[in-house]
């Protein structure tokens, strides 16, 4: 926000040089952002400190809070040196994103000499063979190397890695993954590690692999390194394998509470501690997992495919196998090669799980070619309905995996499976015991289900975008075998201006619709509203929010109701209206439901202007029950609202006030209570201030008021409150006329804080 501000406002970004801090009063506490106490912070400043601050935020692309941070360590008065360094960055092929990484890493790398600080260093790595595109990738990882010494440290610790790797090659390989090691003191540090390694037999080709993809192990104590390492071979882990410098590094990733809350699930999951143990010992990365990922898997292996617990214990590789492109696809393919009877005793589908995506097809096509013949047509079907819900890993990871968790991933793989494959009349037995997730009962539902009720389930599917589930819902009460009778009332809606989405709607609401006959139902209930002066755009809208309607007879129900409201509204527009807001209206009972709720406004004294108020825009406070209707007003009345005022009606459908979202009510009434100082007894008093935008009318017009004040300026008797309520033309006009000569720039700073919030 103080960015937007500084960019957008050249009067704001001035006022850090040359104003007074309290014009800058009205951000104190800005409520659209959650740094209002920064720009606080940067009003209290020196002319000096806010130019460092800006020149980070605007130069470099420091959030606010990072810069205020930086600016109390290291300061400038002049863009000179920090221009000169990142000139410097730029003349050696740093990228402008890789130079805020750097910068952001390590701020005071602005106030070094690039010649005499920074080229020494750059000649050195380009000596030793680094290429300036994996130098620009290592220090912008590690901008901290750059703090270092270069006689001291850089030099003698890139020559002690060399000489360990035996290789100029791994030790800028090492660098690129993890450059933080010429930050260390390698005699204090990562020596005594590798003794420890050393001392229990570790091979140096394995301590080199340690250094090279896993250094992070080595940024520890030497004390918890030493426990970590004695840990791991009581495991029973072979100190001359590999898998012991793999469970070195997994056992440093976390702490812990971490691994005990690692092994806490997978005990309940059913394993013991030995199988743990075990299961760590062939495959460290099945703690690495995360604990949604270890849920996931044992979920869907344990409950959908009936594996058994020690099953998946022996191959503990699975838990780091993809659930959507490969556990999933591979299952399905092991269930349909059960049902037919093809897989042999001594076959495991862990074994299934294991083999390379190459070798998996070649053994499909090779062992099962001439008895599945769609077998490897299904697999790939399976992998591209995999890969599709993978769009949702665009949006983040963490989505994804929470739509997984969820098993929403696995719904959208049955949905896709039925479609292509069940519903197109292709009823296989094998369709039935794919196990999939938790629907399997539809489709086992589906596959046992008959050919035309089928039609009628993949036709609500495919052509009025019904979800499966209600599909196979409304299949159970209407039922069509060929498409010549649906396709003529979906034809009759197009005809008719109806959108795609508003026949899907209508359709969605009132499935039976597609059973009629649209010339002799339809048509009929059309030519009336048409003759009634609906039009083709409104009836659509009508029709899609309340289908019920053509449920109901026309000549016993629609005719009279549409009739009944238009002499009581006394107008084609003002019920058209109405409709409009709500068409199911035309489906009560105007005489059993209506009428009796409009006897207790009036019996209570209500105008009628308000009544006709009420039906036309606040129709739905009507359809409820008497009862509870005549509860409602005399609720209403209670609270002392006069029944010949609007606010009356208003208060029986919903106050504002009321309507409000807790959020809404809670932002604006902690901005105007606690930053404003505004009594809550004024609010009280002024509660459609609550249904007013805070973003659009409350902060923007709080804002002028907070500069008047800080002014001094006379406000003549304008309260704070009254400039909330009033209508936008007048404000502005209030503002021009009142107060265009105490405050020239106050239109300007009113119009600069609406394109903000907008």
């Amino acid at each position: 926000m103080f960015n937007l501000i500084c960019k957008a406002s050249p009067s704001l970004r001035s006022s850090f040089r040359t104003s007074p801090t309290h014009k800058l009063f009205f951000l104190q506490d800005h409520p659209l952002s959650s740094s209002g106490r920064i720009l606080k912070s940067v009003a209290n400043t020196s002319n000096e400190h806010s130019f460092t601050v800006c020149y980070l935020i605007n130069s470099c692309g420091f959030p606010p809070e990072k810069a205020l941070a930086a600016s109390k360590y290291m300061n400038f008065e002049t863009p000179n040196k920090p221009d000169s360094v990142l000139a410097f960055f730029r003349n050696h092929g740093f990228t402008e994103t890789q130079i805020s990484n750097l910068v952001r890493g390590s701020p005071p790398v602005l106030l070094c000499n690039p010649e005499k600080t920074l080229l020494p260093k750059f000649q050195f790595f380009t000596s030793e063979g680094v290429s300036s595109t994996d130098l620009t990738k290592i220090l912008t990882r590690a901008p901290s190397i750059l703090k270092r010494s270069l006689e001291n440290q850089i030099i003698p610790s890139f020559h002690w890695f060399k000489n360990l790797l035996q290789s100029r090659k791994r030790t800028i390989s090492a660098m690129k993954r993890n450059a933080e090691f010429l930050c260390h003191d390698f005699q204090t540090n990562l020596v005594p590690k590798i003794n420890i390694l050393r001392d229990l037999g570790v091979p140096e080709s394995n301590i080199v692999v340690l250094l090279i993809y896993h250094a992070k192990a080595l940024w520890t104590s030497t004390e918890r390194f030493k426990d970590i390492v004695h840990e791991v071979k009581e495991m029973g882990f072979n100190p001359r394998r590999m898998k012991f410098i793999r469970a070195i590094h997994t056992r440093k990733s976390m702490s812990k509470s971490t691994w005990e809350k690692k092994v806490e699930l997978y005990k309940k999951w059913g394993w013991s501690m030995d199988e743990i143990v075990v299961a760590f010992g062939k495959n460290p990365w099945c703690m690495s997992a995360s604990k949604d990922k270890i849920t996931g898997v044992m979920d869907y292996l344990i409950n959908d495919v009936g594996l058994e617990t020690s099953v998946v214990a022996q191959s503990p590789i699975i838990i780091s196998y993809s659930l959507e492109k490969r556990i999933v696809p591979r299952c399905s393919v092991y269930q349909v090669l059960v049902s037919k009877g093809l897989v042999r005793k001594d076959f495991r589908l862990t074994t299934m799980f294991n083999y390379p995506e190459n070798k998996f097809v070649r053994h499909i096509e090779n062992s099962y070619e001439k008895e599945a013949p769609e077998l490897l047509k299904l697999y790939q079907e399976i992998l591209d309905l995999c890969n599709s819900a993978m769009s949702f890993a665009e949006l983040g990871r963490e989505l994804f995996q929470a739509l997984v968790r969820r098993r929403r991933f696995r719904r959208r793989l049955h949905q896709g499976l039925c479609r292509r494959r069940v519903l197109g009349q292709e009823f296989e037995n094998h369709v039935e015991i794919i196990c999939l997730g938790s629907t399997g009962t539809i489709l086992k539902s589906v596959a046992n289900s008959a050919n035309d009720q089928s039609f009628t389930v993949s036709y609500l599917i495919n052509s009025c975008g019904f979800p499966l589930e209600k599909a196979l819902s409304a299949s159970k009460y209407m039922n069509f075998e060929t498409p010549n009778k649906p396709d003529s009332v979906l034809a009759f809606f197009r005809n008719h201006g109806f959108s795609e989405t508003q026949i899907s709607n209508l359709v969605k609401g009132f499935p039976p619709i597609l059973l009629c006959d649209p010339e002799k139902t339809i048509l009929p209930k059309f030519q009336f509203f048409t003759s009634e002066g609906v039009s083709s755009t409104d009836l659509a809208k009508i029709l899609t929010r309340a289908p019920n309607i053509l449920k109901r007879n026309l000549k016993n129900q629609i005719s009279p109701s549409f009739n009944l409201f238009k002499n009581l509204l006394q107008s084609h527009e003002k019920t058209i209206a109405a409709l409009n807001y709500d068409g199911g209206l035309l489906c009560c009972g105007f005489q059993t439901s209506l009428l009796p709720k409009i006897e207790i406004l009036r019996d209570m004294g209500v105008p009628e202007s308000n009544i006709l108020d009420l039906l036309m825009f606040r129709p739905r406070a009507f359809l409820t029950s008497i009862e509870r209707f005549k509860n409602i007003v005399e609720e209403v009345k209670k609270m002392r609202f006069n029944p010949q005022r609007r606010k009356f009606v208003t208060a029986i459908h919903n106050p504002w006030c009321m309507a409000v979202s807790e959020d809404k009510t809670t932002g604006v009434m902690d901005y105007l209570i606690n930053n404003m100082g505004l009594e809550t007894s004024e609010l009280a008093k002024r509660t459609n201030i609550l249904s007013h935008s805070l973003e659009q009318r409350i902060v923007p017009r709080c804002s002028v008021y907070g500069l008047l004040l800080s002014k001094g300026v006379d406000l003549k008797g304008f309260h704070l409150t009254t400039m909330l309520v009033v209508f936008e033309k007048r404000f502005v006009g209030h503002i021009e006329k009142s107060y265009q000569k105490e405050a020239p720039e106050l239109l300007k700073l009113y119009q600069e804080m609406l394109d903000l919030s907008k």
